[in-house]
């Protein structure tokens, strides 16, 4: 639509600029010839105007054009919003019937996530869904979640029991992390390295704060005592 828009919109232009031009030209010639003020004189008058009558119907063709066209647009965009917002709501309430399954170990990253699922999924919208690169992938990751890695990790209720990292490739809240992404998405039309690629970015950020909490012995200790106190159903954070 903007392809046809622009020329017509600078014909548009070009022709009113010529047709005020002609009106004027016309109107000279007018006065120069003295008409008098009756319908004789009024109808010389109108003859001023014939040599630019195809200037003044291109001109009147293209605006009524250019108006068509702008209205088209506009119910296009009323179609579209619609489209988006009957989406929209769909999609929100499917997120938050799967957001419901991170309660357990990650309920402030469901709580966080919900205030962000507008604005992700206008997001996700205009891509129709789909991660069809790397740099779509560091982008949306970038853009949404970047910044709250530490916050998902350290208010994981395993974590927040343990507090130590088997090695650098662990994470405790990228698995709930993962398994919301996929439900955000269009998987199956993501191209086949996106959750590949997350998990990397996730893992970097991860990384950049839990070195100093990375103790595999004392892990394996922390991580039995935390099964067993699980089983008892006490002593849990």
């Amino acid at each position: 639509m903007n392809k046809i828009k622009q020329p017509i919109f600078y014909l548009q232009w070009t022709l009113i600029v010529f047709s005020i031009v002609a009106f004027i030209l016309a109107t000279i010639e007018g006065f120069k010839m003295s008409l008098d003020l009756s319908s004789n004189g009024f109808q010389e008058y109108l003859k001023m105007f014939t040599p630019y009558s195809i200037l003044f119907a291109a001109t009147f063709v293209v605006l009524t054009t250019h108006l068509a066209i702008e209205r088209l647009g506009l119910m296009n965009d009323a179609n579209n919003n619609a489209f988006k917002a009957s989406n929209r709501t769909i999609w929100i309430q499917t997120t938050k019937e799967f957001l419901s399954e991170l309660k357990e170990e990650n309920p402030l990253m469901l709580k966080e996530l919900s205030k962000q699922l507008l604005v992700i999924h206008d997001y996700l919208f205009e891509k129709q869904y789909k991660i069809l690169s790397e740099n779509d992938t560091k982008e949306l990751f970038d853009k949404f979640f970047k910044n709250r890695v530490q916050f998902y990790e350290e208010m994981n209720t395993k974590y927040m029991n343990i507090a130590l990292y088997r090695d650098n490739r662990q994470s405790y809240s990228w698995d709930g992390f993962r398994y919301l992404i996929m439900v955000m998405v269009n998987a199956d039309e993501c191209y086949p390295k996106f959750i590949l690629d997350l998990r990397e970015l996730y893992q970097q950020e991860v990384l950049t704060f839990n070195s100093s909490c990375i103790d595999p012995q004392a892990f394996e200790f922390a991580h039995k005592e935390y099964i067993q106190r699980k089983l008892k159903g006490t002593n849990l954070k």
